[in-house]
């Protein structure tokens, strides 16, 4: 995935999805400082890397 939303601060990264939760948010695994972190999105916020 590919966070996408403009003015986003990680707008650009690129991650993985982690989880999905049950109210809609989307956990992702993207890399700050050499180390995979955990960051919450919601769906619109990313798009799909083809």
């Amino acid at each position: 995935m590919l966070v996408t939303e403009k003015g986003n601060p990680f707008a650009t990264f690129g991650g993985v999805v982690e989880e999905v939760t049950k109210s809609g948010k989307v956990i992702a695994l993207i890399e700050l400082f050499g180390r995979m972190t955990a960051v919450e999105f919601c769906s619109k916020q990313l798009s799909p890397v083809t």
